[in-house]
């Protein structure tokens, strides 16, 4: 078989013009796309759970994609085509890297320096269940990791860089990414932190991440601008897998402030690939988010709380909404929020309008202590406020204790904003700024110097339905 193919995108090779790209390159390696896999060979949120399903998504994948492939710079070789010649001219694995990591990546630099190129059949899927032979043998993979990308880098002269991984085997009946970035920016285990809410808490550069945005190469990409997201949490390890989950692939990043948590919130936040960062909690929403845009890296942010969910209908509406963002066009983007109901049914009938996704600029910044609002600050900049048919759903309040002391805890910090404040709490920013997205009840304001309109300010600002 003579693999003598050309493309620098992924493209459809049939035909006369397929046949005059394969005049340009030999292609001494070839690999298919998988699940469990590096990009751009990784197939993101793959539409199976069980292994009957995979024969399935895999005749659609080869249906959808059928005569595409293109061209690569590396590879995952645990299904690898070798043309006999390439074989012959530059042999097989290295066994200095012993049991895995980078003898692919040494196999494919020897095949490049002998003339031929890395090809991936994008209309070919494999199922991989994923670092059973590690777990099996009870291996540590960082250290072996490290070990043999120290071997590359010295062997090749290379700088010791690459991409970081969780390695996750397959497991029958979840749907959870088997491989997921672990940016290495977010090393924080080790880093002095004593200045707990400024920028010695970031920590130092390390290898950049995989893609997050594009499912199977950076073709995929189309919008021309880069989105963040943004998350602040606390002991969220119930929640956060769900909701990372249901917006996986859909942002060039992931910023999640931590304001605390006892228990696996952070790590949970890394196995998806996001920077984390730690902030002392100081009774004020609006402090935590502002710690959260100041190291969004992105032209956009986008927020979510811990316990939204983007259903399959509405990622889909956030893709096109992500992907039609263009540089200079400013404007920021209300998404509705939609609450699911407690136990008894309350709160089913909820639905409340956020500025969700905006510019990320120096003078655009959050406000207010509690039910943050970024829309004053938008406003100042004369940034324009559209509208878009994406909804996001709250699950964080179907608990009825555990919505009673959000509330509760949100009244003390209300409260104390008041008492700070006082008549003058929303006076600077005026009625027509506020969006009517929100209901209080003032029957908990004793004080009569805040009078009528002050009332219906508060209304307006401060109170969630959930």
């Amino acid at each position: 078989m003579d693999l003598d193919l050309t493309t620098k995108n992924t493209k459809d090779t049939k035909g006369e013009k397929g046949r005059r790209d394969r005049e340009g390159i030999r292609i001494g390696l070839a690999v298919p796309m998988s699940n469990y896999a590096s990009p751009p060979q990784l197939v993101e949120n793959v539409a199976y759970t069980k292994l009957e399903e995979m024969q399935v998504f895999a005749r659609r994948w080869r249906e959808e994609h059928r005569g595409q492939w293109f061209t690569t710079g590396k590879l995952s070789g645990f299904c690898l085509l070798m043309k006999r010649t390439v074989y012959e001219a530059i042999g097989g694995l290295d066994e200095q890297f012993g049991l895995g990591f980078f003898d692919d990546d040494d196999l494919a630099e020897r095949a490049r320096r002998a003339g031929s190129e890395l090809a991936v059949a994008h209309d070919l899927f494999v199922h991989h269940f994923g670092s059973r032979t590690f777990q099996g043998n009870g291996i540590d993979t960082e250290r072996l990791l490290q070990e043999n990308s120290d071997k590359f880098a010295h062997k090749w002269g290379m700088p010791a860089v690459g991409q970081r991984a969780i390695l996750r085997p397959w497991v029958e009946g979840e749907n959870c990414p088997q491989i997921t970035q672990m940016n290495a920016d977010e090393g924080t285990k080790n880093q002095d932190t004593s200045d707990r809410n400024g920028r010695r808490n970031e920590p130092t550069s390390r290898p950049g991440p995989f893609h997050l945005r594009s499912s199977a190469s950076s073709a995929d990409k189309n919008s021309e601008v880069s989105a963040s997201l943004t998350i602040i949490a606390r002991d969220e390890q119930d929640n956060l897998p769900k909701c990372l989950s249901s917006v996986a692939g859909l942002f060039d990043e992931i910023v999640v402030v931590d304001t605390g948590s006892t228990d696996r919130t952070r790590e949970i936040a890394r196995e998806f690939g996001a920077r984390v960062f730690d902030f002392v909690w100081v009774n004020d929403f609006a402090a935590a988010r502002n710690a959260a845009l100041a190291r969004a890296k992105g032209d956009y942010a986008f927020w979510l709380d811990a316990d939204d969910v983007l259903d399959p209908p509405q990622r889909v509406k956030l893709q096109a909404l992500l992907d039609d963002l263009r540089p200079g066009d400013e404007a920021a983007y209300v998404v509705r929020c939609s609450c699911d109901p407690g136990p008894n049914g309350d709160g089913g009938q909820t639905v409340v309008d956020h500025i969700r996704l905006f510019q990320v600029r120096e003078d655009v910044r959050w406000t207010y202590a509690v039910h943050e609002q970024i829309l004053p600050a938008l406003r100042r900049a004369n940034v324009p406020v559209r509208w878009t048919e994406v909804t996001v759903r709250h699950t964080g309040y179907t608990d009825p204790a555990l919505r009673e002391r959000k509330l509760q805890r949100d009244c003390k910090i209300l409260d104390a904003e008041l008492a700070a404040t006082h008549s003058g709490l929303l006076g600077r920013d005026g009625l027509d700024q506020l969006p009517n997205q929100r209901v209080f009840s003032a029957s908990g304001i004793s004080d009569k110097t805040v009078g009528l309109a002050m009332c219906y300010q508060l209304a307006n600002r401060f109170a969630r339905c959930y």
